[in-house]
């Protein structure tokens, strides 16, 4: 696969994802923007703390754990606590992307983990 088409699907995800927040936003209020962007913050973060801790260099596609995050709220109902939100973000990371195979080889979804939590 080459590149060109990998980033177009990435770009497409984004907008995906834009829209579905816009959606969600005007349904529940601005509230989901808050949590959304609280999510996609605490999980670059936990993803940097993570790289950091086991000596990987930071690259722009660990950027994507932002993506992680926002699922993760985006699977939650709009009246969650700020808290909840905030583990769960950073369980997702911690266990789903770096435990279980990261952004390489996961071998279950880091969102669906964070929502298990």
């Amino acid at each position: 696969m080459n590149q060109k088409s990998k980033t177009s699907r990435e770009i497409d995800r984004a907008w995906t994802l834009l829209a579905l927040i816009c959606v969600a936003a005007f349904s529940y209020g601005t509230r989901v923007w808050l949590l959304c962007g609280i999510a996609a913050a605490v999980s670059v973060l936990t993803e940097l703390v993570c790289l950091y801790l086991r000596r990987i260099p930071f690259r722009l596609h660990h950027l994507d754990a932002g993506v992680c995050g926002i699922i993760t709220v985006m699977l939650m109902p709009p009246t969650v606590s700020y808290s909840l939100v905030i583990m769960s973000a950073i369980f997702a990371i911690i266990i789903g992307r770096q435990m279980f195979g990261g952004r390489e080889n996961p071998v279950i979804p880091a969102a669906a983990v964070g929502y298990c939590f």
